[in-house]
């Protein structure tokens, strides 16, 4: 029998999104963006994430870390058949306002193929506005400062 690491397993054999075990519109989502082939970071945290475990991540720019955490995080709510009238299901809170633009955006790809709402807080916008309208999202991004002005 041969042993193989991990790290060497996922390397190995779970190179394109299609291996792994994501619903179909999920699958879509990524396809539709142009995400077909994992990058090392992706092929080692999200089979891991998807399993239930912990991940900890640290990675240059550009390497696919938001996929590494968004990936999962869709797949779950979408398992638990969350739609916009179950109310928020996950907060995705990220540093800096661009951060949560660009994360938001790579989300609401995603959400109209689920059938879920994705939020963005970041500022500039009345709390009041935001505020009525975090109740009817499934995910909300935001930056700690406005998150906390929420609480």
């Amino acid at each position: 029998m041969t042993l193989i690491d991990e790290h060497e397993f996922h390397k190995k054999y779970k190179i394109n999104f299609a291996d792994l075990p994501i619903s179909q519109g999920t699958l879509r989502g990524l396809t539709n963006r142009g995400f077909t082939k994992m990058t090392e970071v992706q092929r080692c945290a999200i089979p891991h994430a998807l399993a239930g475990r912990d991940v900890l991540v640290s990675s240059r720019t550009g390497s696919g870390k938001t996929l590494a955490y968004l990936v999962p995080l869709i797949e779950k709510l979408y398992r638990k058949r969350f739609i916009p009238i179950d109310g928020l299901g996950a907060v995705v809170i990220v540093p800096v306002r661009e951060l949560a633009m660009q994360v938001f955006e790579v989300l609401n790809s995603f959400s109209e193929k689920l059938e879920m709402s994705v939020g963005l807080v970041i500022g500039g916008k009345d709390v009041k506005y935001e505020r009525d309208r975090i109740a009817g999202m499934n995910i909300l991004v935001c930056t700690p400062g406005r998150l906390l002005q929420h609480l």
